[in-house]
């Protein structure tokens, strides 16, 4: 069976065709290589940089050699957002609005907490060798962004009590915005000069915020929290493939010093050239030819369809590259070093004008990357699918829409692209995730493996699918638990996130050869009727809302607080339509006080 990660697969839901067609032929995503390259004939400014890029090598010396600490103090950077050409004062709201939509596109990224980091752990346990798991910034870049909202210059717009101004200032590359130095400033415009050109930086501005910063177009500005982007004059943000905020990341990477993985610092185009910090960044592989649209990785032999121009596997997916925002989740730790390195010390940023600075002091803001000790690979965090598994089916009471399951979870993208079960009782931190969701996908299960002496060995998420059958992230029928023993046999327990979980009545031998169909029969389940037959099909009993194993008023409950809720992912929406209302309850009324087995009350 194919193992692959791409966009295109069964539940997955972009043209990659068309956007790469877009990406390559239409739009210049970054500029950059050619500002820098102009900026070094000037011999005062070749002079300058040089001078600061020794500097920022004394500090990366300092820190230990990259070796990766906690963070317990992210330097807190002020962001002012400057609009103009294309855009207006009409829509205040929309102006806050996108900018702090792209401030929490960067805090993501910059802090490691970013949901589809939890890819590159998929692709460094499935290829190691193309893939080191150390290159992670595990610890993120310990950098946090925050819009000044407080002790702002006077004589500004300053709209909405935010760092905020319209038609005021435009970017050349050095000091556009005088009265704004101490801060990030974000330059959101298109213009004839601008026209086609998603964003550009001046390589390590960060080290001097005097009044520079980076500029961004205003239809890539914003990011996931307003896909579709806001209208104010023109419409901001909303154009994709370049929708979720990643033009920020790149270009801000950019002005704390980093360059593209695809380039050396003396742009010869050449594989084996240095990079300026050689070698202390030296995690990402070589390469010459930057990437476009979403590539994809074949796990069955770690081949990819990115360029490979050097003879190595390209970190397509690093923020550094070209490639199209959804296909962009990671920056390596030596990358994290260098930015730090350019972006300290506090003192040099305008910090009395962010409140959120003693948030971050006083615990209110905590800074907590996903992957702060690195790629977790263990039975209970599962970053590999393969071939042989467990094959399961399952029918859910509320999602029971005849002959499939009700699909409007995925139809009205309500589904979490990480997977949804790091709550209590489960507080599974897996790394299980998926680019987006297709018609035939239904929601997120989570499944236990126990022994024959009812003690728990592995456990993961899957995705169920319309048809009743669990599918790995990859799309293969086969659910994988690679720390389980080949010819072993063990228990199987379902669970969904509003049902009540089952628990299969005989022992399966581990990989599986057929299919083990909860559906069938009554019998499939054990203990004493655990499945519920409608329309022909035995299911899961719709009700359980809190996963405690018993169906109670501690459900009704949490469907009583909040019972008016509309395309919102939560377990009181027990028919899965995205409206929580009087059919839930009624669900739930129907099987009060039903008990599950005693392996699934938590």
């Amino acid at each position: 069976m194919k193992t692959f990660i791409h966009i295109i697969l069964c539940f997955l839901i972009f043209n990659i065709v068309s956007a790469q067609q877009i990406s390559e032929k239409k739009i210049k995503r970054c500029g950059a290589k050619e500002h820098f390259i102009q900026e070094m004939k000037n011999a005062k400014f070749k002079k300058a940089h040089l001078l600061q890029q020794k500097e920022i090598a004394k500090r990366i010396e300092l820190s230990s050699k990259l070796k990766s600490v906690p963070c317990a103090n992210p330097v807190i950077i002020p962001v002012a957002v400057h609009y103009n050409d294309g855009v207006s004062n009409a829509n205040p709201s929309c102006l806050i609005e996108a900018a702090q939509a792209q401030i929490a596109v960067m805090n993501e990224d910059f802090g490691g907490y970013n949901e589809d980091i939890a890819l590159f752990c998929h692709f460094s346990s499935a290829c190691p060798t193309q893939y080191d798991a150390s290159s992670l910034a595990g610890n993120g870049t310990c950098i946090q962004f925050c819009l000044a909202d407080q002790n702002l210059p006077s004589g500004e717009d300053n709209i909405g009590g935010y760092a905020i101004t319209v038609g005021d200032y435009k970017w050349t590359g050095g000091v556009d915005a005088p009265n704004w130095a101490g801060y990030l400033n974000i330059f959101v415009y298109e213009d004839a000069a601008m026209s086609g050109l998603l964003g550009i930086a001046p390589y390590g501005g960060g080290f001097n915020p005097n009044g520079n910063g980076v500029f961004i177009g205003y239809r890539y500005f914003g990011g996931k929290n307003m896909p579709d982007g806001c209208f104010s004059g023109g419409k901001i943000g909303g154009s994709a493939p370049y929708n979720l905020g990643r033009t920020g990341t790149h270009e801000v990477g950019h002005y704390f010093a980093l360059d593209h993985v695809f380039d050396d610092y003396n742009y010869t185009g050449q594989c084996g050239a240095s990079d300026f910090f050689d070698p202390a960044v030296d995690d990402t592989p070589d390469q010459n030819v930057a990437n476009y649209g979403v590539p994809f990785i074949n796990y069955s032999d770690c081949s990819s369809s990115s360029q490979n121009s050097c003879g190595t596997s390209d970190y397509f997916f690093n923020f550094m590259d070209y490639v199209d925002d959804i296909a962009m989740l990671m920056f390596t730790e030596a990358q994290a070093t260098v930015m730090k390195a350019t972006a300290e010390p506090q003192a040099k940023w305008a910090t009395s004008s962010v409140s959120c600075y003693n948030d971050f002091q006083n615990g209110s803001l905590s800074y907590e990357p996903i992957f702060e000790n690195g790629c977790i690979n263990n039975c209970f965090d599962v970053s590999y699918t393969g071939d042989d598994g467990f094959k399961l089916k399952i029918w859910l009471e509320g999602f029971d829409n005849g002959s499939v399951l009700n699909n409007a979870l995925s139809t009205n993208n309500i589904i979490p692209q990480l997977q949804p079960f790091n709550y209590p009782p489960f507080n599974y931190n897996g790394s299980e995730y998926v680019y987006g969701f297709g018609t035939s996908i239904v929601d997120w299960v989570f499944i236990e493996v126990f022994d024959t002496n009812d003690d728990l060995v592995a456990e993961r998420a899957a995705i169920l699918t319309t048809s009743g059958r669990i599918i790995d992230i990859d799309g293969g029928e086969d659910i994988h638990f690679p720390c389980l023993t080949n010819g072993a046999e063990y228990q199987i327990v379902v669970y969904h996130k509003s049902h009540l979980g089952v628990v299969s009545s005989t022992s399966i031998t581990y990989p599986a050869s057929v299919q083990y169909d909860f559906t069938t029969g009554v019998e499939q389940a054990k203990g004493n009727e655990q499945l519920k037959e409608v329309n022909g099909k035995f299911c899961l009993y719709a009700g359980d809302m809190n996963s405690s194993g018993i169906i109670n008023n501690q459900d009704y409950n949490k469907w009583a607080l909040a019972n008016a809720l509309v395309n919102n992912y939560v377990s009181w929406d027990v028919d899965g339509n995205g409206i929580v209302n009087n059919l839930d309850y009624n669900l739930w009324q129907l099987n009060r006080a039903k008990v599950g087995e005693p392996l699934i009350q938590k």
